[in-house]
């Protein structure tokens, strides 16, 4: 897929239906769609990424992208 958003919705459905390699994928696809994104957008997908990371048990990986994310929640989340 060539389009940022179609994939950011492949990521959404493949993880609402529990494929996290899928996921993961896309995922890191989307964020290579979107290399000049806004600031809230590229917090947003760090937050996604680190919930694929986590779901794949790559702790340590996603600890680095929730500090990324930032907010009390992902900040919590990476400690």
């Amino acid at each position: 897929l060539e389009s940022g958003q179609i994939t950011v919705q492949l990521a959404q459905l493949r993880s609402e239906t529990g494929d996290p390699d899928g996921a993961l994928a896309a995922w890191e696809r989307a964020e290579g769609l979107h290399p000049v994104a806004e600031k809230s957008f590229a917090e947003w997908l760090h937050a996604r990424l680190a919930d694929a990371l986590f779901a794949k048990g790559r702790l340590a990986e996603a600890a680095v992208r929730a500090r990324q994310a930032g907010g009390t929640y992902y900040d919590a989340f990476a400690e």
